[in-house]
């Protein structure tokens, strides 16, 4: 039975091992729990791996054993494990529960070794060393007794569980035996059966050169296949949905066909004990010495039989590969190879070309190569026309004729990277930019800052657009509707690209960091990455070439291929959750006492394949805000600090994605920051209570205190206003009593008479306002009315007077302070009319003007100078009263009184008096 050798499935792979925070470098089985977790079983416990971290668990976790030799996942997703020690646990949603934890667990305990698990009609069975057989339903356990001193294993197949013992395989479903001693098979005992459509593989344990057990459960029949080499088996797996033998030296595929069984070389890993496909389609292989080995999904395939590949062209239907730096390889389209040429000595291949008559050209080190002729010229670009052939060096362009004979040399001091033709223009790419030749004359082709800059290939699209690959300006395109230029900024992971090529309307681009794909979607170009992160397993790329349906990529170890369709769009299906918030003491809580230290907030994408391409995206908002797409934060780690969060209730969104992916939907997670007690609303309303006591309770003492200090200040003010009134009315008295003097010196009775009548209705008025500060307006003018009714009556010549009050005003309601008015009247009379000759004129005007009462006074009389001192040299004592009088009014309430004389030597006088419209 042959062994075939083939490519290594594997081309990307990581190694985790101790180092990395596995508990032991022997590592017997791998699952993955649905939160999206991978678990493994060690020699030293358990692990659970996130992508980032392992977390180990021992004995004082709950382990029963800390030698962990399988898994099995059952239908309700909690995968069981079992120990070197015959003890059977699970883990379910993070926990771990076992024997020692779990107390219905302790009936599934064996005294012997565990050899399978299975379930079938949701029952579980369990087999052991001890002859013992265990069937879990619901919450019972059934035990059932075998004969004594066997191993027993079981499996499931094609709705049937089978029981694989001493001599026989017997179905538990429909109790048919199959007894191979009768049929001269001698089985020491059967290991890790597992069920591939109808057959059950499984290893005869017990020989050096273990074999492999195929039973058909459709025919019945038993087979032992041993292995073309001495190799000692470990386990049995699979591979999408194929067996996998795994040895000492490496596993193997298996295949039965014709009835025998195949094998395949799969991988030359140490010592493989299983293999574990996730939910991307990522492989994972354990190790029973090298840890476990892991390797991202992707359809890039690694041919064999290639290193050092420098130059790749596809010409004439064949794909040419100039590889170990002396051997060109022809492989056509059924994949047939066949080396074309092979020199004897080695160096580097720059480029492999046909001209128009069909002669291969091959740029060496040591110069070029025509179909068995040698040129000694150090080509390391070429382009071919009908009639000749040019080729740029690292200082010179040189053409050759078909016949070889003729040549033309240019001489022109810099590397010649790449020459094409553009709109009936030879281009040439170099390292000091895009050039082309005009009489003899070398010209950039390329205007302002592009002039110089680094060209290291170019290519011509079927829209005849020109395209061109730069070092340091990323992609620049020339032609078409409006030029184009693609950097770092629109999405390349670099902007110096090595090569260029073009596949219907896609662009593949080679950088030193990977390579890229530009489809181009209307007006906005779609940029996916390939790269080491997924897939790619080599970055220094010397060519890219198209060949029959696949890219092919030649690097420094070898030669790849993957389709031209690959879908490098990447599904968010990795599970994304946030793992906790912490504080400075890293407990998980979703409470936070403010002032306790910084909050950090981790999340966690189980994106095993493209781990460190992972970027995010987050936002905290208070309860009050709403999510927004204008208020992303970006963020490249998983974890985001908060160093200080004011009490309140947050809530905190975050999304993650790949370089090839899509946002994928934000996460959110609550939390609240306690306030500490003395800002807690309760407490702050109580101390705002007691200080607004405190502050009434101070205020109303000061208010208290501050009334009775006016109080006693009004009352003094209004003592004084009294005196001042009570010199006012003597004052007034005694000028009245000289009028009457006046008239009985006379001997004119009748105007005695009246005068008295008269002189004794504002005497009575005087006496009832005689102890208020202030009277009613109109009431004051009536007294006023009866004064001047007097003095018309004493004055000899006689004079005219009026009163305008506003309509805005209420004459009874206003008040106004009494006997205000009367002395600068009396003033008016006296000292200016008196001494007048002809007719005399006196008006009183009062107005209100915002809430300020105004008071108006003038006369025609004789005035006096400016200085102050009337015509008459008299000093008004009356006047004077009032003023004292308005100015401690002022003082009661709150304001400055204003007294305004102004006077014309024979023009007259006009007094202004203002003061507020509301007065205590």
């Amino acid at each position: 039975m042959p062994v075939i050798q083939g490519y290594a499935q594997l081309t990307s792979k990581v190694n985790y091992t101790i180092d990395d925070g596995l508990p032991s470098n022997m590592v017997y089985c791998v699952q993955q729990d649905s939160t999206g977790f991978m678990w493994f079983g060690t020699d030293a416990g358990l692990s659970r791996f996130d992508g980032y971290e392992f977390i180990n668990f021992s004995l004082a976790d709950g382990l029963p054993d800390t030698e962990i030799l399988n898994f099995f996942k059952d239908s309700k997703s909690r995968i069981w494990f079992y120990t070197l020690n015959g003890k059977i646990g699970f883990l379910h949603k993070n926990k771990i529960f076992s024997s020692t934890n779990t107390e219905w667990l302790k009936d599934l305990d064996f005294n012997g070794r565990i050899t399978s698990i299975v379930e079938f009609n949701d029952k579980i069975y369990f087999a052991a060393h001890d002859s013992k057989i265990k069937i879990l339903e619901g919450g019972d356990v059934q035990t059932v007794d075998l004969i004594k001193s066997f191993p027993y294993s079981i499996c499931a197949c094609n709705d049937q569980i089978l029981l694989f013992g001493q001599s026989s395989i017997k179905s538990l479903v429909t109790s048919k035996v199959f007894d191979f001693r009768k049929k001269g098979l001698r089985i020491n005992y059967f290991t890790y059966p597992t069920c591939f459509e109808n057959i059950v593989y499984s290893i005869d344990r017990g020989h050096l050169n273990n074999a492999i057990l195929t039973f058909d459960t459709k025919k019945w029949e038993l087979r032992r296949n041993p292995l073309p080499i001495r190799n000692r088996i470990l386990s049995i797996g699979s591979y999408k949905k194929s067996p996998v033998v795994f040895s000492r030296n490496g596993s193997f595929g298996a295949h039965l066909q014709s009835d025998s069984l195949h094998f395949r070389e799969h991988t030359n890993f140490k010592s493989p004990a299983s293999m574990y496909f996730d939910n991307q389609n990522n492989t994972w292989i354990t190790s029973l010495e090298k840890g476990v080995y892991f390797a991202p999904e992707n359809n890039i395939k690694e041919i064999s039989d290639y290193t050092f590949v420098t130059a790749l062209n596809r010409i004439n239907n064949h794909l040419y590969v100039a590889h170990e730096k002396n051997r060109i390889t022809q492989i056509n389209k059924e994949g047939q190879e066949s080396t074309i040429q092979q020199f004897a000595k080695k160096n580097w291949l720059f480029f492999i070309s046909k001209d128009s008559i069909n002669r291969l050209w091959v740029g060496r080190d040591d110069g070029i190569y025509v179909d068995g002729e040698n040129i000694s010229y150090n080509a390391i670009s070429i382009y071919h026309t009908d009639a000749r052939s040019i080729l740029g060096s690292r200082n010179s362009y040189l053409e050759f004729s078909d016949d070889l004979k003729n040549t033309v040399k240019k001489e022109i001091f810099s590397y010649i990277l790449d020459i094409d033709k553009y709109r009936d223009t030879l281009l040439l790419a170099t390292h000091n930019g895009l050039l082309y030749f005009e009489n003899d004359s070398i010209i950039p082709f390329l205007k302002s800052d592009l002039s110089f800059v680094r060209v290291n290939q170019m290519e011509v699209d079927k829209k005849n657009r020109l395209w061109l690959a730069t070092g340091g300006k990323g992609l620049i395109r020339i032609g078409g509707e409006s030029p184009l230029s693609l950097s770092t900024d629109h999405g390349l992971i670099s902007n110096s690209i090595n090569k260029i090529l073009i596949v219907d309307s896609t662009l593949w681009l080679v950088s030193p960091k990977g390579i890229m794909k530009v489809n181009f979607q209307e007006s906005n170009p779609e940029i996916l990455i390939l790269d080491k992160l997924n897939g790619l397993t080599h970055e220094k790329i010397n060519a890219i070439e198209w060949f029959n349906g696949q890219i092919y990529i030649g690097t420094n170890a070898g030669l790849l291929a993957f389709p031209d369709s690959i879908n490098l769009k990447e599904r968010n299906d990795f599970h994304f959750f946030i793992s906790g918030i912490y504080d400075d003491e890293r407990s998980l809580t979703n409470k936070f006492d403010y002032g306790s230290g910084s909050l950090q907030v981790e999340f966690k994408a189980l994106n095993y394949k493209n781990q460190s391409s992972l970027s995010y995206q987050y936002q905290l908002l208070t309860n009050k805000d709403s999510i927004s797409n204008n208020h992303w934060i970006n963020s490249d780690i998983n974890k985001v600090n908060f160093s200080t969060l004011r009490p309140n209730e947050y809530t905190f969104y975050v999304r993650a994605k790949t370089k090839n992916s899509r946002w994928s939907p934000p996460i959110k997670y609550e939390f609240e920051v306690i306030p500490l007690f003395w800002q807690k609303l309760s407490f702050q309303t109580a101390l705002l209570l007691t200080l607004l006591t405190i502050i009434f309770l101070a205020i109303r003492r000061y208010y208290k205190s501050k009334t009775s200090r006016k109080d006693l200040e009004k009352a003094k003010i209004s003592a004084e206003i009294k005196a001042l009134k009570a010199q006012i009315n003597p004052h007034f008295v005694f000028n009245a009593l000289n009028s009457i003097q006046s008239f009985v010196l006379e001997g004119d009775f009748e105007n005695t008479d009246d005068y008295l009548i008269k002189y004794g209705k504002l005497m009575r008025k005087v006496l009832d306002h005689s102890e208020s500060l202030t009277v009613p307006l109109s009431d004051e003018l009536e007294m006023l009315q009866l004064y001047i009714d007097l003095e018309k009556l004493r004055f000899e010549v006689g004079f005219d007077f009026e009163i305008n009050v506003s309509d805005e005003l209420d004459q009874k309601s206003m008040k106004i302070p009494s006997m205000i008015i009367q002395p600068f009247i009396e003033n008016a009379i006296w000292h200016g009319l008196s001494p007048k000759e002809g007719q005399g004129k006196i008006h009183l005007m009062i107005t209100v003007i915002d809430e300020i009462i105004n008071i108006n006074i003038s006369d025609n009389g004789i005035g006096f100078e400016n200085n102050g001192v009337s015509a008459t040299n008299h000093d008004s004592k009356g006047s004077n009263l009032v003023s004292e009088r308005l100015q401690l009014v002022g003082k009661i309430n709150g304001f400055t009184p204003r007294i305004r004389i102004s006077s014309k030597l024979n023009v007259g006088t006009t007094v202004e008096i203002a003061f507020p419209k509301h007065l205590n």
